[in-house]
């Protein structure tokens, strides 16, 4: 969630967001992967709401999308089937989050 007004968190920690896809160079109707992820990842307890992926095709229109990462490692993915020639852009944005104060834990496997 984002940081409420007025509150100061108890931790900051500074996040590093990365991009990949493949194929690079990829044809007209071919399947492209994006992944997304943030370092450091997060306590599998936890997840991120807010992973933002914009694809800009040639002639400048845009998609966005919103995701969750996955819960403890900070990933997310998207497919993208380019429908145009030309140079599309892809951007990844994480404008941060905030975790309340809690408690966070998992509970024990139980059975083993």
């Amino acid at each position: 969630m984002p940081l409420p007004p007025g509150v100061t968190p108890d931790v900051t920690v500074e996040t590093i967001a990365f991009l990949s896809f493949d194929p690079n160079p990829v044809g007209k109707d071919q399947y492209v992967l994006i992944n997304v992820w943030l370092s450091p990842p997060l306590h599998v307890s936890r997840y991120f709401s807010n992973l933002t992926i914009i694809i800009t095709a040639p002639d400048g229109a845009q998609q966005v999308r919103t995701t969750k990462s996955y819960r403890g490692d900070s990933t997310g993915w998207t497919t993208l089937i380019p429908d145009k020639v030309g140079t599309w852009q892809i951007k990844f944005e994480f404008p941060g989050a905030y975790f309340p104060p809690g408690n966070y834990t998992v509970a024990r496997a139980r059975g083993f």
